[in-house]
């Protein structure tokens, strides 16, 4: 699936995906909401709804992003990401174009969440001052600058992303109310 998303281009034929399988709790805690394809048509490949699938979660980690940012003054200009979805080379470039942001891509994706507990508590018993003095002991693998060429069209659907929730909310709401 990665290699059909990265040889299908940006915005996806203009589809939007919103991931919302089992309702929202950030940066809406709505558990009405479901998943949808917006714009959806006969012309759309099966590549774009894959695709499309991989921006919608983007899009939305995005409005977290700019949610703290507009909120709580923390910007999160470079992200480190780690896990499983790290994995994956297509997601981290849709990712970084989507947010904006620079990634950086830690070494063993898959042990990172021990390590940073490590390290956390190596800074709570004092072995490490900071957060800022462990960062060098994870240093990055590989980095992901967003890619000018896309960030239009990104822009553009990123909006429109932000529409869906207001607009459909009712419907929503009307189609999942519990009883």
């Amino acid at each position: 699936m990665d290699a059909e998303v990265a040889n299908t281009e940006a915005g996806s034929g203009r589809l939007i995906f919103t991931p919302w399988m089992y309702g929202e709790r950030c940066p809406v805690p709505d558990e009405s909401v479901r998943a949808a394809f917006i714009n959806l048509g006969v012309n759309h490949t099966r590549q774009q709804m894959a695709r499309a699938i991989y921006e919608g979660v983007a899009y939305n980690f995005r409005w977290i992003l700019d949610l703290i940012a507009n909120r709580y003054g923390f910007a999160c200009q470079s992200l480190r990401v780690v896990g499983g979805g790290a994995r994956g080379l297509p997601w981290l470039r849709i990712l970084s174009d989507v947010t904006r942001r620079q990634l950086e891509k830690t070494p063993h994706d898959q042990e990172a969440a021990a390590v940073g507990a490590a390290l956390i508590a190596a800074i709570g018993l004092g072995i490490h001052p900071t957060f800022e003095a462990v960062k060098p002991l994870v240093p990055a693998v590989q980095t992901f600058q967003p890619d000018p060429l896309t960030q239009a069209t990104y822009e553009e659907l990123y909006r429109a992303y932000l529409k869906v929730y207001p607009s459909l909310k009712d419907l929503y709401h009307q189609l999942n109310r519990a009883g």
